[in-house]
């Protein structure tokens, strides 16, 4: 796990990839809770495919909602039933909607001051 303080350079490199990599996807669960036992058994290529990073998701927020694309082009929205006080959703940037949505994720653990 990394710092929170850490979480900017990671989201801004999300942010401007051109396609996911196994090398960012590494860097995604990094900055989780996920156990790194799930790369090795089963890969989770976070930033190439949605149900990997839903269920990343999932995994540390339990119930939540996003809406891909549907607030600004080339991005994510993602919405967090415990954020529901009033407070804007993560809104995330990225050439794939995979990309977008980690891009969320990372923002909501930094705000969480987690990472």
């Amino acid at each position: 796990m990394t710092n929170p303080s850490d979480l900017s350079p990671l989201i801004e490199r999300i942010e401007a990839a051109e396609e996911g990599s196994l090398e960012l996807s590494r860097a995604v669960r990094d900055a989780s809770n996920a156990p790194a036992h799930w790369f090795i058994v089963d890969p989770q290529f976070y930033t190439s495919s949605i149900d990997a990073i839903v269920g990343l998701i999932e995994s540390e927020f339990g119930a939540w909602g996003a809406a891909i694309g549907s607030s600004h082009k080339g991005g994510a929205t993602l919405y967090l039933k415990e954020r529901q006080n009033g407070t804007q959703p993560f809104k995330g940037k990225g050439h794939t909607p995979a990309l977008a949505l980690c891009a969320c994720f990372l923002k909501a653990l930094q705000e969480r001051g987690e990472g």
